[in-house]
């Protein structure tokens, strides 16, 4: 699940995303490579203003990433998608990178 926006004002489009599907991971040497393919919905909506939407079209994304063993049980995460819509108000296609700490058990 993600939440994005394209603005601070209430009037400009915000989107989440709920996505599931399979992951292949690889791992070697303390570095796991992994790439996913997910499918579901992406909520878009806009409050305020005179273009009041509220759509909820098809989403796929297609991505994959690199985590790398920091300490037992942790990791570091770098992650890159590309997600696009069937159907959307602004531009459908998007791409989302990240990065974080990641606890595995």
């Amino acid at each position: 699940m993600a939440h994005y926006g394209l603005g601070a004002s209430s009037n400009d489009a915000r989107t989440t995303t709920v996505l599931v599907g399979p992951r292949v991971t690889v791992g070697l040497a303390g570095i796991h490579l992994f790439a996913h393919g997910l499918v579901g919905a992406a909520h878009s909506y806009s409050v305020g203003g005179p273009l009041s939407y509220s759509k909820t079209p098809l989403a796929g994304d297609v991505g994959g990433g690199v985590d790398f063993h920091l300490l037992p049980f942790f990791a570091w995460r770098v992650v890159g998608d590309y997600i696009t819509t069937t159907d959307s108000p602004s531009n459908a296609n998007h791409y989302r990178f990240g990065t974080g700490l990641v606890f595995r058990f």
